[in-house]
């Protein structure tokens, strides 16, 4: 979760408003609840400026409706579920639209998306991108696993083709 430190820097340097900042997407909820133990764990307490939840589809009707009536300012879901706040009409009001100030998406465990998956992954990159009309994006990809052969530069080249086709964007770094 090494990612998430600039992401809650950013947050409380910001301050001010709730709203969705950061979304991170995960290709299964088993590791969203995780990752939502671990976000608690790391922002614990009440006092907290930096707010994040877990929108999955396994939340009740009133989590939900608390999610939609306060967004965070980390969103932590899965690409199916994120699909569907695009397609729907309140939720993406509530949540999408009002992520103007969006600074970060993060796909996490970027080997999972590829071929027809990371197709549809790359183009609701683009969707989310569009629908939040934010200007600065960041984009993020983590994976502890790396199955591409060859020297660490050609993996890098890889990794990078990788990027470019998920975020469609040239600029990209990576740490080992």
């Amino acid at each position: 979760m090494p990612y998430l430190v600039p992401i809650v820097d950013h947050v409380l340097r910001e301050g001010g408003d709730r709203g969705v900042r950061a979304i991170v997407v995960y290709p299964m909820n088993a590791q969203d609840n995780s990752e939502e133990m671990e976000m608690a764990s790391l922002l614990g307490g009440t006092d907290c400026r930096a707010t994040f939840a877990r929108y999955n589809g396994q939340e009740s009707h009133e989590q939900q409706k608390q999610i939609l009536e306060n967004p965070p300012n980390v969103l932590l879901t899965n690409y199916v579920i994120l699909d569907l706040l695009l397609t729907r009409r309140d939720e993406r009001r509530r949540l999408v639209d009002q992520a103007g100030k969006l600074r970060f998406l993060v796909l996490d465990e970027l080997y999972t998306y590829c071929g027809r998956q990371g197709a549809d992954v790359a183009m609701l990159v683009r969707r989310v991108r569009d629908a939040c009309g934010s200007s600065s994006v960041q984009y993020v990809g983590t994976s502890a696993t790396s199955a591409n052969p060859g020297t660490l530069e050609q993996q890098r080249m890889a990794l990078a083709e990788v990027v470019r086709l998920l975020f469609g964007t040239r600029g990209w770094s990576c740490s080992t």
